[in-house]
């Protein structure tokens, strides 16, 4: 059913899904750039980090983690000349904006979590404090840093997501974005949640279609609860 309703939704906004008899490939083989410049918002524990330093070894590598003790973990772990780790949230606008921390470091986030959500499965938003976190821009980052363009761009923040791709507007207008990768919340996880429409309707225009959903997630009611869009710039 929910499987239904997934290709119901994307035939509406005008995407087909077939199954193909072939290799899968990967998003990834869409960046074919030999020393490619990767954005990584929302490093948290290095995940994604440790895949992109092995997937791409001569790229050139900017993360971004708000919440200090998770910055330093990855200061320690990433001693890498290709990482530049920053310790600062990207949003749509430059501020200050309180980090709700949660006791699973994943679920961290600049929303409210709904702790009462019948998906926050085994407690993972429990609350663990807060603190003051300064957020940028990626328009402004690249800037002020002569940075021309982004071969893939990772956005992993727990709902925050819409906001990150606000504030990189200019970057996304001008085609200096080649790939997009964000995650997409479905559920009541954390209050004022983004729809899938809302990132179409951004992206969209500036001439970006989605190319694959990886991590799908359905919960135990058959419910859609998040999963990761990938876009790519056409060509």
């Amino acid at each position: 059913m929910m499987k239904h309703l997934v290709q119901k939704t994307l035939r509406r906004l005008g995407y087909e899904i077939r199954a193909v008899n072939q290799r899968r490939g990967s998003y990834t083989d869409l960046i074919t750039e030999t020393n490619p410049i990767i954005f990584d918002v929302g490093a948290n524990e290095g995940q994604s980090l440790a895949t992109f330093r092995s997937r791409f070894p001569t790229g050139h590598i900017h993360a971004f983690e708000p919440d200090p003790r998770l910055f330093e973990r990855l200061r320690a772990e990433f001693c890498d000349p290709r990482i530049l780790i920053n310790n600062v949230g990207v949003g749509a606008s430059a501020e200050r904006k309180t980090l709700h921390r949660c006791k699973n470091t994943g679920s961290n986030s600049f929303l409210q979590p709904n702790v009462d959500s019948k998906y926050n499965l085994g407690g993972a938003l429990a609350l663990d404090g807060q603190v003051q976190a300064t957020i940028t821009t990626l328009d402004e980052y690249c800037a002020t840093r002569d940075i021309g363009r982004i071969d893939l761009l990772k956005t992993d923040t727990q709902g925050y997501d819409l906001n990150v791709l606000r504030g990189a507007k200019k970057l996304l207008r001008n085609g200096q974005i080649n790939v997009v990768k964000t995650e997409i919340l479905f559920c009541d996880l954390y209050y004022e949640v983004a729809a899938f429409l809302d990132f179409e309707q951004l992206l969209q225009p500036f001439g970006y279609r989605l190319f694959t959903l990886e991590n799908v997630n359905i919960s135990f009611d058959g419910r859609l609860t998040h999963l990761d869009a990938v876009y790519a710039r056409s060509r």
